[in-house]
């Protein structure tokens, strides 16, 4: 997957963007028909997945969807592409949160879309994403379906091993 995108971007001319953009619209589409009016709650990591996510969020909320996003990192330590979609979330009015998440917020969520790390994650994982990951699954527990995109957080998408804390996701 990691080729296709590098071979579309410089090969085919496609920016980043429009990938990004594309793969929010499958995420939002999917949201929609599958989980129409539950209170979603999007998990960002700094990478392309986070910026896919932060781009699912803006589309949710234009579309009347109720939405929440995280942002794991501060806005400074995003990849372009993901910063570029969390300046555009903040201009569309998405309820954005920057390191936190408040507990009503964890209470309220009735679906969790894990954008933490993305197909270019390998080996355990360290630090914040092991417990951001560990909130997620602690939803799931409760009930709370997961969506992940791409590959669930701590899953390596080239051999399919999964770190100790990997996200647990339904769909």
């Amino acid at each position: 997957m990691r080729e296709l995108d590098r071979a579309t971007i410089e090969d085919v001319g496609i920016p980043g963007p429009v990938l990004m953009e594309r793969a929010a619209l499958g995420v939002s589409a999917l949201v929609q028909a599958r989980f129409p009016g539950r209170h979603t709650l999007i998990v960002c990591g700094p990478g392309n997945n986070g910026g896919d996510g932060l781009a699912a969020a803006r589309q949710l909320h234009l579309a009347g969807h109720p939405v929440a996003c995280v942002v794991t990192v501060s806005a400074a330590a995003l990849s372009p592409d993901a910063a570029l979609n969390f300046r555009a979330a903040q201009k569309a009015g998405v309820n954005l949160r920057v390191g936190e998440v408040p507990d009503y917020l964890w209470d309220e969520t009735e679906l969790v879309v894990d954008c933490l790390l993305g197909t270019g994650a390998r080996g355990e994982m360290r630090g914040r994403p092991t417990e951001w990951a560990r909130r997620v699954n602690a939803a799931r527990r409760r009930g709370v379906p997961v969506l992940a995109v791409d590959v669930p957080s701590g899953v390596d998408a080239g051999t399919g091993s999964k770190a100790t804390d990997a996200v647990a996701a339904d769909l």
